[in-house]
Formats: structure tokens, C-alpha cells, sequence
């Protein structure tokens, strides 16, 4: 989880940049503005799926973790 962690953040605090980097490209005069700005759509929609992912993984890891039994660490399908 730590490095999926830092990777969002890496992410999310990239998305401001590229989004500095498509505003001048919000008129679509030409090609290049209209790969610009879908590169950027596609960019978002990407940091927000890894963020869904991320969020929905960290909830279902503790609801898995609450609903193990508390036996300090042994597990029971391992057990002869």
C-alpha cells in the first residue's frame, strides 16, 4: 500500500503541472491542441481510476483485517 500510496501522490501532485501545460491549448485551434487536450483528459481519467482503485483497496484490506480473527497472527487454514 505505501508505494501505491506515494505513486497517487506523485500523480495528483503532477496533475496541476499538466494541467498548466494544456491551458493554453483550451481554445483547440489545431491538431496539437486537440492531442494536448485529450492527452489531458485521459490523464485525469487515469489519476482518478488509480484513486477509485487505491481507495477501494485500502477499504476492502481493512474490512479483511476487522473480520480476521484475532489469534496473533496464526492463521487456521494453515493448521494441520
Amino acid at each position: 500500500m505505501g508505494k501505491e500510496a506515494k505513486d497517487l501522490a506523485i500523480v495528483w501532485g503532477l496533475w496541476p503541472v499538466m494541467g498548466l501545460i494544456a491551458a493554453p491549448h483550451r481554445y483547440n485551434d489545431d491538431l496539437f491542441d486537440t492531442i494536448s487536450l485529450v492527452l489531458f483528459g485521459l490523464y485525469s481519467l487515469s489519476a482518478a481510476a488509480m484513486t477509485v482503485r487505491f481507495l477501494y483497496r485500502l477499504v476492502t484490506f481493512k474490512a479483511r483485517t476487522a473480520n480476521s480473527p484475532s489469534d496473533g497472527g496464526a492463521s487456521t487454514r494453515n493448521s494441520p
